[in-house]
C-alpha cells in the first residue's frame, strides 16, 4: 500500500470519483495507483479487486488499466477487474474493453469475461452481473460449494473460517450479507447438515451437524 494512491483494508470497501467521468469502487484488501496528470487516464491495480465505470466524451482519452498481466483499454464501459498471484480476470457489463498483451489485442464486449495469466493463455466466458454484488455489500451464490462460499466470505474479514472436509462439498444458492460471515453461514444451518461455531472473534468453524 505504500505505492498506492487508494487502498482498502480487509473488510473495507471504497467508492470514489477519481476524475471527471471515471468512478471506481475498491473491494476488500485492494490497492490502486492513479495516473491522472494532464490528459492521462490510467490506473494500476496493485492488488485485489475493483469495479470501474468510465465515460467516453469528445477529446477524452481512453482509460488504461495495468492489470499486472496485460493492459486494458476502455472508452465507455462498466467492468470489474480482479488480480491475484496467478492471473487476472475482467468482466464487462456495459460497453467493451480491449486486453493488450504481447502486441496483440483481445476484445471483450458486454456480457463477456476474460481470465488470463502470466503464460499468455486467455479464457473467455460469460460475465455475471451478480459477481459485483459485493459493491452493495452482498454475495450472490449460485450452486457454490460450501468451502468456496466460506473462502469468499473470509476475504471480507480478519481471521479464519475453517470448513470440515466432510461438508466442504455441499452446494448452496442464495443472497447473503457480505460483511457478517457468521450470520451468512448460520443462515445455511436450516437447509444444510452443518453447525457453525464461533470459537473466538476471529475463528469460525463449520462442521457436520450431529444426528
Amino acid at each position: 500500500r505504500l505505492a498506492a494512491d487508494l487502498s482498502t483494508g480487509v473488510g473495507e470497501r471504497l467508492a470514489v470519483a477519481v476524475a471527471d467521468g471515471l468512478h471506481i469502487t475498491l473491494n476488500s484488501d485492494s490497492a490502486v495507483r492513479l495516473h491522472l496528470r494532464g490528459a492521462a487516464r490510467g490506473i494500476d491495480l496493485l492488488r485485489g479487486e475493483m469495479l470501474v465505470w468510465t465515460e467516453s466524451r469528445p477529446g477524452m482519452p481512453e482509460l488504461r488499466v495495468d492489470t499486472g498481466y496485460g493492459e486494458l483499454r476502455a472508452g465507455q464501459a462498466r467492468f470489474d477487474l480482479r488480480r491475484t498471484a496467478r492471473g487476472a480476470r475482467v468482466g464487462v457489463y456495459e460497453g467493451s474493453v480491449a486486453l493488450l498483451r504481447g502486441g496483440a489485442a483481445t476484445y471483450a464486449e458486454a456480457g463477456e469475461r476474460l481470465a488470463f495469466g502470466g503464460r499468455g493463455e486467455i479464457h473467455r466466458r460469460a460475465s455475471d452481473p451478480d459477481r459485483v454484488a459485493w459493491a452493495d455489500g452482498l454475495v450472490v451464490a449460485k450452486d457454490w460449494r460450501l468451502d468456496y462460499f466460506a473462502q469468499y466470505l473470509a476475504r471480507q474479514r480478519v481471521g479464519m473460517i475453517r470448513v470440515d472436509p466432510a461438508v466442504a462439498g455441499l452446494r448452496l444458492s442464495g443472497v447473503f450479507p457480505l460483511d457478517d460471515a457468521e450470520r451468512a453461514l448460520k443462515a445455511l444451518e436450516p437447509a444444510l447438515p452443518i453447525r457453525v461455531t464461533r470459537h473466538t472473534q476471529y475463528w469460525l468453524q463449520v462442521s457436520a451437524r450431529e444426528a
